[in-house]
């Protein structure tokens, strides 16, 4: 019986480094593109589409499926394409709008499901989560011909405001691996505000790289 005991561990000793080293329990991507944002009416309909870059740690659970943590950054450029705006009818009367770029930041926890294919790996990844909007301010400048150089400038209404929502998402993209430690991907995102009118699309590529 002490002879068997001593076997079993001895098989065990040497199956789990064996077990493990054929385990990819962590890796981590750096994620970066393009931004679309998806409605014409909302929380950013007043800006268009933008940059996202960022972060996603991985870890695996199951053989085919990873634990995720992501964090992101992303900026939209002004666009004014929902200002709605009313003057009186004075003579000489003229104005101008301008815009700063509004930001947001993701942070998430999410489920990503891997083929784990030889050379081109498929995923589907869902993602829950924070996200903070801050959008920029809309100013708008009114002068008179008679004096241009006094300009009057105001805030337009519901410009620059700060929010935090939750929010939900879903992705669709792939990995290939170019060495045992590294790969190169790209991804497709939907990301849908809970609380606030919003939808984002982000395309991103990713460079992933195994602990």
């Amino acid at each position: 019986m002490k002879k068997n005991s001593i076997r079993f561990f001895i098989m065990m000793v040497l199956l789990v480094p064996c077990y493990s080293s054929g385990q990819t329990m962590m890796q981590f991507e750096i994620l970066g593109g393009r931004s679309y944002y998806t409605l014409d009416q909302g929380t950013l309909s007043n800006w268009g589409d933008g940059w996202i870059i960022g972060g996603e740690f991985g870890y695996r659970i199951l053989p085919h499926t990873d634990l995720t943590f992501n964090l992101l950054y992303s900026k939209y450029f002004y666009t004014g394409n929902n200002i709605e705006l009313a003057f009186p009818a004075i003579a000489g009367l003229r104005y101008s709008v301008s815009g700063q770029p509004s930001n947001t930041y993701e942070t998430s926890v999410g489920i990503r499901f891997n083929s784990q294919a030889k050379f081109i790996n498929p995923f589907i990844s869902l993602r829950a989560g924070v996200f903070m909007l801050n959008e920029g301010d809309i100013i708008i400048s009114q002068w008179f011909d008679s004096n241009p150089q006094n300009v009057s400038h105001t805030k337009y209404y519901d410009s620059g405001v700060s929010s935090t929502n939750l929010f939900a998402g879903v992705g669709i993209g792939f990995i290939i691996p170019v060495s045992s430690r590294f790969g190169i991907g790209v991804e497709g995102r939907f990301s849908l505000l809970m609380n606030a009118k919003g939808a984002f699309l982000p395309v991103l590529a990713s460079f992933q790289y195994i602990l």
